[in-house]
């Protein structure tokens, strides 16, 4: 497995609609723990459900649930609250 760490990138310059937000905390539940062991047991003798097959892996995509993360920016056309920039 891979092992969890802290990656710094640049706020990426948003188009259309799409808001850039930087997740400071989130809790992780059972089902982030499947997706980390790379797939589920869907139990009665089927065939494990493998992400890998899927072309999802531990590396791609957020983690957690209830993340919470400041708004960077906006797209042009996007609505809502100001980014704490």
């Amino acid at each position: 497995m891979l092992p969890l760490k802290e990656v710094d990138q640049p706020t990426p310059q948003p188009s259309g609609t799409r808001v850039p937000d930087q997740v400071k905390a989130a809790g992780v539940c059972h089902s982030d723990l499947h997706i980390w062991e790379g797939g589920y047991d869907l139990g009665h003798g089927r065939k494990p459900l493998s992400l890998k097959d899927r072309g999802v892996s531990a590396a791609t995509g957020r983690w957690g649930m209830r993340p919470w993360a400041r708004l960077l920016a906006f797209g042009p056309d996007a609505e809502g609250p100001t980014p704490a920039v």
